[in-house]
């Protein structure tokens, strides 16, 4: 969460790291939206994939974000703007989960529910506020682990409050359990190609990431 603070910091104006859980993120969004109405919201960072060909690294421009018996379309005006400007990138839709969707066949059900290609944790939380607070609200994000590639358990261990990895909690558990091992080299392999789409998408954007209503 912290790596993806950095990269949109220069872009955003203002940025909420929803690093604990979704209550967490919830509210520190409410927090910052009590005291300014910002041009909309922008939901930004890594996802898992559902949709069995998207590689690690594809850049996805949601169209709408679901959460089984609920959804929400994005802006389609802003959406446009954002397609036209990111090279590469695919319009599909995007599922919100409060936990981790760690395994192949949690993915194959959530993709069944839903029909999105896309999974994270913080879109539907965004897409919700947004909702309520009558403002404009996209979703930009990479693809960082494909749909048939699970979690090891050391990358399911919560982040710090400040949104950076728990080290001392990472190493302890791939102590216990060398041979997840591999998995995880995988997973930063395929992060850090998901990190350089999102740094390429800011540079291109600029400020406000190609907002329209951004003055």
């Amino acid at each position: 969460m912290s790596a993806e603070a950095r990269i949109v910091h220069a872009v955003a104006s203002e940025t909420v790291c929803g690093a604990a859980n979704a209550g967490f993120l919830r509210e520190r969004l409410a927090s910052a939206l009590t005291s300014r109405r910002p041009a909309g919201l922008v939901s930004f960072g890594l996802a898992g994939g559902l949709a069995p060909d998207l590689a690690p690294g594809t850049l996805v421009l949601a169209d709408w974000v679901a959460v089984p018996g609920c959804r929400w379309d994005t802006d389609s005006g802003w959406r446009q703007r954002l397609s036209e400007a990111c090279d590469g990138a695919i319009l599909a839709g995007v599922a919100g989960s409060d936990t981790p969707v760690a395994t192949r066949l949690a993915r194959q059900q959530l993709r069944s529910a839903t029909g999105a290609s896309i999974v994270d944790m913080e879109s539907h939380i965004v897409a919700d506020i947004a909702e309520r607070m009558e403002l404009p609200f996209v979703v930009i994000r990479a693809v960082a682990d494909g749909a048939g590639s699970g979690l090891p358990p050391a990358a399911l261990i919560a982040l710090r409050p400040d949104g950076r990895p728990d080290l001392p909690r990472i190493l302890a558990n791939l102590a216990r359990s060398p041979g997840q091992l591999p998995d995880l080299l995988r997973l930063a392999r395929a992060s850090r190609q998901a990190f350089a789409s999102l740094g390429g998408v800011c540079r291109d954007l600029g400020p406000g990431l190609a907002c329209p209503y951004f003055l």
